[in-house]
């Protein structure tokens, strides 16, 4: 799933230039807007990407859902909509967890520093996705949607939040 996130994150990053022309290359794209919920709850926050399942391409199609769990998906991240074809659809959602005296940690930088070497083994912090997995997963998601010329507009429940940690790897 990292890698999916970074490399959606890298080309919407490579491709989003300063007063940067659409490419004259890029397919038209058609408004496509989609629902999350879990258990008939909005999913915000939750982070979307599609991939075209007939042929690859090279213009990346995703965003990020609001408070009522919509995304109007961006291609390149600037260009609203999506090119016509099918596409799998992934979405995943991670939280952070802070156990202990983090309050406590001085705002002044110097100060911060210190404290910290004192008191780092206080803190913990833990990363939780609350989305099944299998939806993070092209493979496993098994959520497809249907890009026409009329656009797409549909809503998808992924059930029940989950709560499962994310373990480091070090």
């Amino acid at each position: 799933m990292k890698k999916y996130l970074f490399l959606f994150l890298f080309s919407t990053l490579w491709f989003s230039g300063c007063n940067e022309k659409r490419p004259e290359n890029m397919p038209k794209l058609y408004p496509t807007r989609l629902t999350f919920v879990q258990e008939d709850q909005p999913l915000a926050g939750a982070m979307v990407l599609l991939k075209r399942q007939i042929e690859s391409t090279q213009y990346s199609c995703g965003g990020m859902t609001d408070t009522n769990g919509v995304v109007q998906i961006q291609t390149h991240g600037k260009y609203s909509g999506a090119p016509e074809g099918i596409y799998t659809v992934t979405v995943s959602k991670t939280i952070t967890e802070r156990l202990g005296p983090w309050n406590e940690i001085p705002t002044d930088e110097s100060a911060a520093q210190t404290w910290l070497k004192e008191n780092r083994n206080r803190l913990k912090e833990t990363n939780y996705q609350v989305v099944d997995p299998k939806y993070g997963n092209p493979k496993t998601s098994g959520l497809e949607i249907n890009v026409t010329k009329k656009g797409s507009k549909t809503t998808i429940d992924l059930g029940s939040p989950v709560r499962v940690e994310i373990k480091e790897d070090h």
